[in-house]
């Protein structure tokens, strides 16, 4: 098809009164119809960047040069007898003084989706979040967020309270630590839009509901058949983050900035304050490490002045500046002759593996001073299974407790 020449059109220099008269209200009929025109479709605003610019909440975040480029709903606290500012979750506004049941699923193959607990408080105040089962097997955390949220009155609550009791539900439905497809969901935050499928579950996440809050407790238990000690990892440097253990009351607390792709290092790399709270074994319900824990998040809640209830007295509590993995070199019946918590020296007897055939034994000591954050349970071993997990403190004469810094956690084959 051709495309038509443009045409132009000769005026003439004189016109005759007619023509002018007809020339002037053609000219008027045309401004009419600009007019209607600019009346029907107006023009649509453009938001500058000014506009999209989001401000992150920690000095500390900005002093260091990153950016945030995911929207956070902030609730900024005031006078204790002004309404809380609205709130919004998932597409959903959630009601000041009210318990919505919300629901994800970051695919829309996925027939059953994830709850979304959210109790709105009454009163201006932080939002903290509570996320369990990011390793589908681990039952306790789930336990300790319902029954936060069930003890939970909006009507005395100041900010608002997330509770996600089981992230991944693929792998809790399957009484699995990984996702359906076998990917460890905790080496993938904060995810990727156009990744694999465990990248892409965990940036909805992250994105639609962790960067909606002020702070992040990520409950977990230890993994494959051994258990640990109650305790923090937590990355103390970060005045936000120590603020967080110090909330918790007397609780162990292991300095780390985690292993990247876990939750608690992205979110804190987002501007989000994170710890993980570690409690007990996986494939069971434990209910002294439940008791703990919900303790441990009242207190916090206390702290940040969500809940009137009296905060205990604080305690000293004890922190470790790194830990180190004791492995068995021997294979066979593994029995601890240490607990939990226990104080050991280098050279300590931790446990005894027995040949079963040979009726040889085989001692496991100690490699340093420390505290036992986490141990197998009784079971058949392998040379070089991780058995004990050795939490060692900073020595009195350094000034800051935690100025040796973190343990360097290998990063997980992907």
């Amino acid at each position: 098809m051709k495309e038509s020449m443009p045409m132009n059109i000769a005026l003439p220099v004189r016109l005759s009164p007619n023509r002018r008269h007809h020339a002037r209200a053609t000219a008027c009929r045309l401004a009419l119809v600009m007019l209607s025109l600019t009346v029907l479709y107006p023009r649509t605003a453009v938001p500058q960047p000014s506009d999209l610019t989001i401000k992150s909440k920690e000095a500390a975040f900005r002093a260091e040069g990153k950016s945030i480029k995911n929207e956070r709903r902030h609730t900024e606290p005031s006078g204790a007898t002004n309404p809380r500012k609205p709130f919004q979750l998932l597409g959903q506004n959630v009601k000041s003084g009210s318990i919505e049941r919300l629901s994800w699923a970051p695919f829309s193959g996925i027939t059953e989706a994830t709850p979304v607990i959210v109790v709105g408080g009454v009163r201006p105040g932080p939002t903290l979040c509570l996320t369990a089962a990011v390793h589908g097997d681990e039952l306790n955390g789930i336990q300790i967020v319902q029954r936060i949220i069930r003890s939970l009155e909006p009507d005395k609550l100041s900010g608002n309270v997330i509770g996600v009791p089981i992230v991944n539900l693929q792998g809790f439905r399957r009484k699995s630590r990984y996702l359906s497809d076998r990917q460890d969901l905790n080496r993938y935050f904060p995810g990727h839009p156009q990744g694999n499928a465990a990248a892409r579950i965990a940036y909805l996440f992250f994105h639609g509901i962790v960067m909606q809050c002020d702070a992040l407790v990520d409950i977990h238990t230890a993994s494959f058949q051994r258990t640990n000690l109650t305790q923090l990892r937590a990355n103390a440097l970060k005045p936000a983050v120590k603020r967080l253990t110090q909330g918790f009351g007397p609780i162990a607390v292991l300095h780390s900035k985690g292993i990247r792709g876990t939750l608690r290092r992205a979110a804190e790399a987002a501007g989000v304050p994170a710890v993980t709270l570690e409690l007990g074994e996986s494939h069971r319900i434990q209910p002294g490490k439940v008791e703990q824990g919900y303790r441990g998040i009242q207190s916090l809640m206390a702290a940040l002045k969500m809940v009137d209830e009296k905060k205990p007295a604080a305690e000293a509590s004890l922190f470790f500046h790194r830990s180190k993995w004791v492995r068995a070199n021997d294979d066979g019946l593994f029995l601890s002759r240490v607990s939990l918590g226990e104080a050991v020296r280098a050279g300590h007897l931790l446990g005894i593996v027995t040949d079963p055939i040979s009726e040889e034994r085989n001692e496991i000591l100690s490699s340093h001073d420390g505290h036992v954050l986490g141990m197998a349970i009784n079971q058949v071993v392998m040379p070089g299974y991780r058995v004990f997990r050795i939490g060692m403190q900073t020595h009195k004469s350094v000034k800051n407790p935690l100025a040796a810094g973190g343990r360097k956690e290998r990063q997980r084959p992907r």
